[in-house]
């Protein structure tokens, strides 16, 4: 009786530690399984987080080039700006510089003592009779000055070619009857006057002659 006591008490311990185990085995089995949710979780937010540094990557790798563009774009404006102004700061200093040539090269080309021997000449007969450009070369060439002198000296009368016809147009109107349109007539066929001149020449005639000259 005593052994199966003992036997009894031995095993009780085998019972009681079964026990425990088979309640928390059930226990165990009764919580939830968090940590798949967790580690899911975990990764959801590991994955989100990838996705906004991917995003704001490539935000500033966007940027940067529309950055670098907007800047290329200003650059080539910028130089076309400057090399728009360079053309014409360079146009202006070549006008100006070609101005400044103009006034310091020799108006006329040099002129020799048979010019100056014509134009003696020619202001002495203009001073004695009234000529027309024309008829005044043809008095010099008559007299023996070359036609290179004769136009250069008529060249350098000045603008007397409107007196000369006028003291002609006074000379008719004072010795002849003849109209004014026939004084015009006589200056131009005549004493090759341009018509201008032969106009200028009558009209002035006229005022002279009405104001008593």
């Amino acid at each position: 009786m005593d052994d199966r006591k003992n036997m009894n008490e031995s095993s009780l311990p085998e019972e009681n530690q079964l026990s425990e185990e088979a309640s928390v085995s059930e226990f165990s089995e009764q919580l939830p399984e968090e940590e798949p949710d967790l580690q899911q979780s975990s990764e959801r937010q590991q994955g989100d987080t990838q996705t906004w540094v991917m995003r704001i990557v490539l935000f500033v790798v966007f940027a940067a080039i529309a950055v670098g563009i907007i800047i290329s774009v200003a650059d080539r404006s910028r130089q076309a700006e400057e090399d728009a102004l360079a053309a014409s700061a360079s146009a202006e200093i070549s006008a100006e510089l070609e101005k400044v040539r103009e006034e310091l090269a020799p108006s006329e080309p040099p002129y020799t003592q048979e010019n100056i021997d014509a134009l003696t000449y020619a202001l002495d007969l203009l001073d004695a009779e009234p000529l027309s450009r024309s008829a005044l070369i043809d008095r010099l060439r008559e007299d023996g000055f070359s036609s290179d002198d004769a136009y250069w000296a008529a060249d350098h009368c000045g603008d007397v070619w409107n007196e000369q016809a006028f003291r002609i147009a006074l000379a008719y109107m004072r010795g002849t009857d003849f109209t004014s349109e026939e004084i015009a007539a006589v200056l131009i066929d005549e004493k090759e006057f341009t018509t201008s001149e032969a106009i200028y020449g009558v009209a002035k005639a006229e005022v002279e002659i009405e104001q008593g000259g």
